[in-house]
């Protein structure tokens, strides 16, 4: 280029400085033209590496993994890009906050997201406790959490949901056994937990009391049309203002007592 001499590089002949520094503006702008930018392919920005994540070993660590295809794999804290924690595409990192330090073949340096990893990464998780239920009556299993984004239950017969709860309608006996939930964070941490289900074909009285108060049989649920009752001696048991339903009914020196238009159907 024609920009050369004390009047564009006065120190050395190389460096611009002062009115040189305007001029070659100038002249750089003056070669931006129309034609220019309509045959040019701009070169396009490379995103920042996706770094993956999965559980770490314990409450507080995960694991990174870098992306392929990269020479040179470093794990720096947030703020100090000089500092090398780790090399390597992967690492299990502690609680803290990082980036990753990719370089390519062309020596091309591209740094990630901040990478947070939180005192304590676990799921917390609950589910419904051992159940029983009578049968041809309504199944229905909770769970519970704080932290879960997933959740996923499976059971016998080949069941399998990924809702957070979940009602059986009429169960049978082949859907009693256990049911599993497992729930899976935003950190690919996940927990399970376990629910034991029977399913009852005979109920007997726990005591007397209300056909339509679960405490009064000794499974802790309501009698159904798919049911047998029986009625222990000195059992006295009141159908207050409902239509009850039986499939087979046994009075062992207990009673049965109507009340409030109450009545029973054995089926």
């Amino acid at each position: 280029d024609p920009l050369f001499g004390n009047n564009y590089r006065p120190f050395d002949n190389i460096h611009f400085s002062g009115d040189g520094l305007i001029e070659l503006a100038k002249v750089w702008s003056a070669s931006l033209t129309t034609s220019f930018f309509s045959g040019s392919v701009p070169y396009q920005a490379m995103p920042p590496p996706e770094v993956a994540t999965s559980c770490g070993d314990n409450g507080a660590s995960l694991g990174f993994r870098g992306p392929n295809g990269f020479l040179e794999y470093k794990w720096m804290p947030e703020m100090g890009n000089s500092s090398v924690l780790a090399d390597g595409q992967y690492w299990q990192a502690p609680t803290g906050n990082y980036r990753l330090k990719v370089t390519d073949g062309y020596q091309n340096a591209l740094l990630s997201q901040v990478l947070k990893v939180p005192a304590n990464t676990n799921v917390d998780l609950a589910a419904s406790n051992n159940t029983i239920v009578s049968l041809g009556s309504n199944l229905s299993l909770f769970s519970t959490s704080t932290n879960a984004g997933s959740f996923a239950w499976t059971g016998p017969e080949g069941f399998m949901t990924s809702t957070q709860n979940f009602t059986i309608p009429q169960v049978t006996t082949d859907r009693q056994g256990d049911y599993t939930v497992t729930a899976i964070n935003c950190y690919s941490c996940q927990a399970q937990q376990m629910v034991n289900v029977q399913v009852k074909t005979v109920l007997q009285s726990a005591g007397s009391g209300s056909w339509g108060n679960p405490s009064t049989w000794d499974c802790g649920c309501l009698p159904s049309s798919f049911t047998d009752v029986v009625i222990h001696n000195g059992h006295t048991i009141t159908i207050d203002g409902i239509t009850a339903q039986v499939k087979k009914l046994t009075l062992q020196s207990g009673f049965l007592q109507m009340a409030n238009g109450g009545t029973i159907n054995i089926n």
